[in-house]
């Protein structure tokens, strides 16, 4: 207990940490970027709701509903009992998946699968399948064969060609297994590769409807080994070229998507992101995590999707910010290190975070620079599900002089938490105590799985919480991914930047020539120079916290519509004149809209000139303006004082929504839109003047509705494409 407060202040400040521990939704982990298997829980949801429907059912199986039954064990594939997919209705111990199926099958007329991987099914699952052969059940195997014990360290299964030494040995393929077991050819076997979407569920619709035991080996290497050995090659190439000449990423265009969550809900995928725009949120792509596997694109949600091809001839220009991060003038603090001539003989760090945020790096630095200053190094790493975006957490300790530690923080006894992620610090303030505990954090909002998926949103008041219960003097909070992007052009390195900042504000016992040591140690050659970088930059952020503002601010009302007017210019300088006037009578005419509101208006009007003309975008404001002329009379006074009119900014965000449909014209506009084309340059920085050239394929899915008939088909268009379509407004008159 803090001596400072009262045994009901330690109360209710428990009670609180508690109650908003319950508010934090458990993180739930996301698939694996680059995951080939994390489909198929949804394509699996899509049956169900098959086999659910009396009508289908009568006519594809000439039965009654029976729905689906799922069964699994511990491994990669346990993640569909989470959400987004649910799709596990029982997760027992490993191998007991089939067991689960056997026991349930004779006593209901549902279908059943069991859900497993190649490591399972060498362990313990290939008992179970043999006695559903030998019982003659009506039972699927899904088995997920990616070559490798993915869930606990890439460990070698049965099937590969070399044990633990490195020897020589039988390779064991899951398929001869099965077919072993199966002397008379009563089971149906197919092996596919999932990654196919669109044959992956045919496959599986087939044999869901089908009778007796089937298996399906779903057969793709795990996506952090692919992608492994794929960075490799990636470094390799740039080791050699000093730069990469082609390079392709996956792109979500904010301004097309609906926010429908369509793509999060049926992917999982970490590499989404929720993104903040000035119509609302949106869904975008996390190029940190990303993998560009186009495994997003393939469900076919929306147009928004595009694949970006980007050639150089030379290096990109460094983002590096405008300051040099070599300076030598950075003010030593006041290290409190342990020892004889302190009283403090104990220092413990608790490091919260999820998965790819570099958290077992900064528990291995810290550890090792314990040690290098002599001090008994205790430290537990749970890593968990760290590979798939979930919670981890490492505990290191120093002590000096037989100071008595355990492997793990007490409650209430951390010295520092080191939070690299928002959540998870709050997660964290268990370990703290108020007025003791000091707090490095990353403000930088990792949605988790909930939000993703729209069932859940971001809490509020995060930051003061933790102030509430730490040491306020020692707080220091900052989105360090923000920061990193700016002055690497990459998130990797903050990390090691709140390493540095937690240095500089005398938190941390260990001396800077120590960490320093410890990275040219750890670090590869070709990456120790940006991480002396990060860490001297961190540094920088405490005693220069100007550099905390990135020169990126939104832009007023003034630069708004000018950056309209010159937009309209270059189509017509009539337009664009008109455009100018219209505003400048109607900011008065709006005069209480706060600046952001009439800055929405402006916006909006813009986009419905160019959707159909001056005149389409006049009738807008008219109905806004009737709107806004009863809010204004209800208001004290009638004075129309700026703030509130809530009622018309709903018109000014829903109006437009309804008046500007997003069909297959807009669509192609949108794709091709000068803001768009300046939004992606900046993104992937991109310079005509040095060589870059960026291209686009466009994935998805057109689709119309003309005089009674209805048109799909799957298509990859260009840009040269969309600048024909979005010229095409005619076809309006045609569409309903």
């Amino acid at each position: 207990m803090n001596p400072t407060t009262s045994i009901q202040d330690e109360l209710t400040l428990l009670k609180d940490i508690g109650s908003y521990n319950l508010e934090l939704e458990a993180r739930t982990p996301s698939y694996c970027a680059g995951c080939p298997h994390r489909g198929s829980s949804s394509v699996i949801l899509d049956l169900r709701q098959k086999l659910a429907d009396p009508e289908y059912m009568k006519r594809e199986h000439d039965s009654e509903p029976v729905d689906i039954i799922s069964h699994g064990g511990i491994g990669c594939y346990s993640l569909n009992f989470l959400p987004p997919f649910r799709d596990m209705h029982n997760m027992s111990a490993m191998g007991l998946g089939g067991a689960a199926g056997m026991g349930a099958y004779p006593f209901t007329k549902n279908k059943h699968y069991v859900m497993c991987g190649d490591s399972t099914f060498f362990h313990s699952e290939m008992s179970t399948l043999s006695n559903a052969i030998k019982d003659r059940q009506d039972i699927l195997y899904i088995i997920l064969d990616n070559k490798n014990t993915a869930m606990t360290g890439h460990q070698m299964t049965a099937a590969n060609a070399y044990d633990i030494m490195g020897y020589k040995t039988i390779e064991q393929d899951i398929e001869s297994v099965v077919r072993g077991m199966d002397k008379d050819g009563e089971v149906f076997i197919r092996r596919i590769d999932p990654s196919q979407r669109d044959s992956y569920m045919r496959l599986l619709e087939e044999c869901f409807l089908m009778d007796g035991v089937r298996v399906v080996i779903a057969d793709r290497e795990c996506g952090i080994t692919f992608h492994k050995k794929k960075r490799a090659q990636t470094n390799k190439l740039i080791k050699e070229q000093g730069f990469l000449p082609l390079e392709k990423h996956i792109n979500i265009t904010p301004e097309v998507c609906e926010n429908c969550r369509e793509c999060t809900k049926a992917t999982g995928c970490p590499g989404l992101n929720i993104v903040d725009t000035p119509y609302g949120e949106k869904i975008g792509i996390d190029q940190s995590i990303c993998v560009d596997d186009k495994y997003c694109t393939k469900i076919k949600a929306c147009p928004s999707f595009e694949q970006v091809v980007i050639k150089r001839t030379k290096p990109p220009e460094k983002k590096t910010g405008k300051w040099d991060l070599w300076m030598k003038d950075l003010p030593e603090p006041t290290v409190p290190l342990l020892g004889a001539d302190s009283s403090k003989k104990i220092f413990s760090i608790f490091v919260p975070g999820v998965g790819g945020m570099g958290l077992g790096f900064v528990a291995k630095l810290l550890t090792e620079a314990g040690a290098k200053e002599a001090y008994n190094v205790n430290f537990y790493h749970q890593k968990g599900l760290a590979q798939r975006n979930g919670a981890v957490v490492s505990h290191v300790i120093f002590s000096q002089d037989g100071a008595h530690v355990s492997q793990r923080i007490p409650e209430g006894k951390a010295d520092l938490i080191l939070g690299l992620d928002y959540l998870e610090t709050v997660r964290g303030l268990n370990f703290s105590t108020r007025g003791r505990t000091a707090v490095v954090c990353n403000k930088a909002q990792t949605p988790t799985i909930m939000m993703l998926i729209g069932e859940d949103t971001y809490p509020q008041h995060i930051e003061q919480r933790i102030r509430d219960y730490s040491n306020e003097e020692k707080y220091f909070g900052a989105d360090f991914f923000e920061l990193s992007e700016y002055y690497f052009g990459d998130r990797l390195y903050a990390n090691l930047m709140m390493v540095g900042a937690a240095y500089q504000m005398g938190i941390l016992p260990i001396r800077a020539e120590t960490i320093e040591a410890v990275i040219r140690e750890s670090v590869k050659k070709s990456q120790r120079e940006n991480n002396f970088r990060a860490f001297r930059l961190g540094r920088r952020l405490i005693t220069n916290p100007e550099m905390l503002h990135t020169g990126e601010k939104k832009a007023s009302l003034a630069e708004l519509l000018a950056d309209k007017t010159a937009l309209l210019k270059k189509r017509s300088t009539q337009l664009a004149e008109d455009y100018a006037a219209k505003m400048q009578t109607y900011r008065p005419q709006f005069a209480g809209l706060t600046e952001r509101q009439f800055m929405d208006f402006a916006r909006r009007y813009y986009d419905l000139i160019l959707y159909e003309n001056m005149q389409f975008a006049e009738r807008f404001a008219a109905r806004m303006d009737e709107v806004y002329r009863h809010e204004k009379a209800a208001h004290t006074g009638g004075n129309g004082a700026a703030g509130g009119f809530e009622a018309t900014e709903a018109v000014i965000w829903n109006l437009h929504k309804v008046m500007a449909i997003k069909d297959e014209v807009w669509v192609a506009h949108l794709l091709t839109s000068e803001e768009k084309m300046r939004a992606d340059r900046d993104r992937y920085n991109i310079n005509p003047e040095r060589g870059d050239r960026i291209s686009y394929i466009h994935i998805n899915r057109p689709h119309f509705d003309v005089l009674g008939m209805h048109f799909e088909w799957d298509m990859e268009t260009k840009n040269w494409m969309l600048h024909l379509m979005k010229r095409m407004k005619f076809i309006r008159r045609l569409l309903p």
